[in-house]
């Protein structure tokens, strides 16, 4: 269905408060893009047509849907008609097509985007209280994966502050996950007048902090151990976790340990036979606690990614790959090549790698990623450069693919590692410098 473009007054515009972005209109016009912005409107009008719906307003009857920026650079400019498309529908259909243009044009910060799509779930949750039928329905109006849009609907249970901090990655993701899996239907299963004792608000709240200040040991911690005694004694269990939860010091690894050795004492003395003063006590034999070695490697890739493991590994890979060539007279001349002898030396560092995933299909389209890090959502591109021609369509080829692995739920981080042996590019530190002003959020390597 076409949407009409008519020339409207911006003076007959409302604003909606409820900004995506986030932005106070103080924050906006302070901004040096706002400035540059406002220029461009006012030498050559606004050049992207406005979205706005009609309002019951006598004064203002059209709210504005996208644009925010464009109609204050126009108000400012003074201008007395601005080109914008009218759509029909209610509030929610309306907020639905702005998330969807902004994903598909604008690349929102992750921020923004889960403020429009809580926007949304708020609209929709007073129409379906059915939690299926509303993931099934945020899936097909939004064009998220059904990963992506549980791990949305997981956050949105968090307050505004938690869920900015997980989006910039300041708290993983991944806790929340797994306290929303395990140790909130935990409580509720096995200790269910503690958890009547704290609202799932407040619950949430304790939990966040806990989160921001590491004490929950691994990711994968709250599920492997905490299961392990959902048959203990549930005084004891209520015990522990309360402490837990009660003061903001405690480690949860320290709890289960602490209900571990309870559990050892009691069996002891349940089950020591009574002996006669002279016999001589046996020597015990020292077992140590089981060790989770998944969890143990994913933190120890954590540690290293964050030692800047990708700049040892992408720096001084030209220099791997001669060598490996000098020493078994096998040359790495093509993209298939280079990304299974990259996949080795990844593979023997991530567990967690997986080669090749399908990304989100964007106006139709999909793509496939060279390597997923799933557990620390990083996503690697590998290039072969082939010749001159190809050299010069390769930051193309990065841009097209790069919308779609932002909006993968595993792009937080996204890595280009292009390789020129013959050197087809003529200056790689220039051409870095380039691909770092056109994907910033990027990493690059060329060698």
């Amino acid at each position: 269905m076409e949407i009409p473009l008519i020339a409207i007054n911006p003076n007959s515009i409302e604003f909606d408060d409820n900004n995506p972005r986030g932005e106070t209109a103080e924050e906006i016009k302070s901004d040096l893009e706002f400035r540059k912005l406002k220029k461009s409107v006012g030498n050559y009008n606004i050049l992207v047509p406005l979205i706005v719906r009609k309002n019951n307003s006598k004064t203002k009857p059209y709210k504005l849907v996208d644009g925010e920026r464009r109609l204050r650079a126009a108000l400012d400019e003074k201008k007395d008609l601005v080109p914008a498309h009218i759509i029909e529908g209610n509030e929610e259909n309306a907020k639905i097509l702005a998330y969807q243009i902004h994903m598909l044009r604008k690349q929102w910060t992750p921020q923004a985007e889960i403020k429009s799509i809580k926007d949304i779930v708020a609209g929709m949750r007073k129409e379906c209280s059915d939690e299926v039928k509303l993931k099934k329905e945020l899936k097909l109006k939004t064009g998220l994966s059904a990963s992506r849009t549980n791990d949305i609907l997981t956050i949105l249970k968090y307050d505004d502050d938690t869920i900015v901090k997980i989006e910039n990655g300041e708290m993983r993701r991944s806790y929340f996950i797994e306290i929303e899996k395990y140790f909130i239907p935990f409580l509720k299963e096995k200790l269910p007048s503690l958890y009547k004792k704290y609202s799932e608000d407040k619950l949430r709240k304790i939990l966040a902090k806990k989160v921001e200040k590491a004490k929950f040991g691994d990711t994968r911690f709250i599920r492997d151990h905490l299961r392990l005694h959902f048959n203990d004694d549930e005084n004891k269990l209520n015990r522990i976790i309360k402490e837990f939860l009660d003061k903001p010091s405690q480690n949860l690894i320290d709890s289960v340990k602490k209900l571990k050795r309870k559990s050892r004492t009691y069996y002891r003395k349940s089950t020591t036979k009574k002996s006669s003063s002279s016999a001589k006590p046996k020597k015990r034999t020292h077992v140590p606690d089981e060790i989770n070695h998944k969890v143990k490697l994913c933190d120890i890739e954590q540690k290293i990614i964050l030692d800047n493991i990708f700049d040892l590994i992408f720096n001084h890979l030209k220099e791997s790959i001669i060598e490996f060539e000098k020493r078994t007279n096998y040359n790495v001349t093509n993209e298939k090549q280079l990304q299974d002898l990259i996949y080795s030396i990844l593979r023997a560092l991530f567990d967690s790698i997986e080669f090749e995933d399908p990304t989100e299909k964007m106006c139709g389209k999909s793509n496939r990623l060279d390597f997923v890090l799933k557990d620390h959502h990083i996503i690697i591109e590998v290039k072969y450069v082939r010749d001159k021609d190809h050299g010069k369509k390769i930051s193309e080829e990065l841009s097209v693919d790069y919308p779609r692995y932002a909006n993968s739920p595993y792009g937080n981080k996204i890595i280009n590692y292009i390789y020129d042996p013959d050197k087809n590019i003529d200056n790689h530190e220039l051409f870095r410098e380039q691909l770092k002003k056109l994907l910033p959020k990027a990493n690059h390597y060329i060698q």
